[in-house]
């Protein structure tokens, strides 16, 4: 009996020891993973919003949607001036502001604007644009607006604006192809959308001269009220 009470003591001292060990290896991996988790909050990168400050010294902003991007260079993981976030942003000292990655999910202008009015503002192929919505406005002020990406001017409740003395739709030089799917399109939907002085409404043939459209064979224009 004696035996058999020091086997189970044993036995039991045993399976202490197991589930005492697997125990703190799994606070062991819970620390780690918990340090990897804010490793990893720690590298998200600078947002361009309202309440940015631009260094004075910047002339020239990418859009990188890098975790490194930390905005002292001019390079931001994404654009983003929503309504709540700051005051409007607006700056003449940029001169060159591109788009290089992100889709409408990670570069917008909600209930806020953007004004560049010495600026080349480029949205890359493959990349896009929101401004607006269906219920915020949104405005976006440029010099030269180069879109061989996608730009969604949205807004039916609320003004949705895109102005710019010259707007280039598509790459320069690029020709019509039937066979195309991967158009660089600009939507302007919305009874108070407009892009220059083409509104939502408008004939995409009729445009105004303050404006100069140039569109070009791999971009599509889609308009509706």
């Amino acid at each position: 009996m004696k035996q058999t009470k020091s086997a189970l003591t044993m036995l039991l001292n045993a399976y202490r020891a197991v589930y005492k060990s697997a125990y703190f290896k799994g606070l062991a991996s819970a620390v780690v993973l918990t340090a990897g988790l804010a490793a990893g909050a720690a590298q998200a990168g600078t947002v361009l919003s309202g309440g940015s400050s631009i260094p004075s010294d910047v002339t020239t902003i990418q859009i990188t949607g890098e975790a490194s991007a930390d905005g002292t260079s001019g390079e931001y993981q994404w654009l983003q001036l929503k309504s709540g976030d700051g005051s409007a942003l607006t700056n003449a000292q940029v001169t060159d502001f591109t788009i290089a990655s992100g889709d409408t999910s990670w570069n917008v202008i909600t209930g806020n604007s953007l004004t560049l009015e010495n600026a080349t503002f480029n949205i890359n192929d493959g990349t896009a644009l929101k401004v607006a919505d269906d219920t915020q406005s949104g405005s976006l002020s440029v010099k030269t607006l180069n879109i061989q990406g996608d730009l969604s001017v949205l807004s039916s409740s609320a003004a949705a604006q895109v102005k710019a003395t010259t707007i280039n739709y598509g790459t320069s030089g690029a020709q019509y192809d039937a066979e195309r799917t991967d158009f660089a399109t600009t939507t302007v939907s919305g009874s108070n959308a407009s892009i220059g002085t083409l509104a939502s409404t408008d004939d995409a043939e009729e445009y105004s001269t303050s404006t100069i459209h140039n569109v070009y064979g791999d971009a599509k224009i889609d308009l509706s009220s």
